[in-house]
């Protein structure tokens, strides 16, 4: 070895939900091991699809969030706060595709004013024939 510290997190994940004892250790697996820049990359490459799959589900916002603090959590904070910066980043140029997307695709349409001519023309006077509803008395 050359002195790194190696994971000695043991990853048993079950193949065989009705067997608990036939289970594979992804720690063990060398994907899962990497060394290098070229080793997280194909690591990001194959995980991230099969995390990503799940964007639709209620929880997953909540499974991201909670994943990113683990990720995060032994990193020094200037390193946290260049995560950070980039996901700002993502949000912003996200908000500014939706905004752009709202003024394209919705226009409003021009509303049109008609006259409804199904009843007769004809004023309602029917409230004035009550000769106490206005009193000459009573002005001013």
């Amino acid at each position: 070895m050359s002195g790194r510290r190696t994971n000695t997190l043991s990853a048993a994940v079950p193949i065989d939900p009705s067997d608990p004892t036939k289970t594979v250790d992804l720690g063990s697996l060398p994907l899962f091991n990497p060394r290098t820049k070229t080793q997280l990359d194909g690591l990001n490459k194959i995980v991230t699809p099969l995390l990503a799959q799940n964007h639709k589900m209620p929880q997953y916002v909540l499974f991201v969030q909670e994943l990113t603090k683990v990720l995060v959590k032994e990193l020094p904070s200037e390193q946290v706060k260049k995560i950070a910066s980039t996901l700002t980043t993502i949000s912003n140029e996200k908000m500014k595709a939706e905004k752009a997307g709202e003024k394209t695709g919705k226009k409003k349409a021009k509303v049109k004013t008609s006259l409804n001519t199904t009843r007769n023309n004809v004023e309602d006077v029917d409230a004035y024939q009550d000769n106490d509803a206005f009193d000459d008395g009573d002005f001013m």
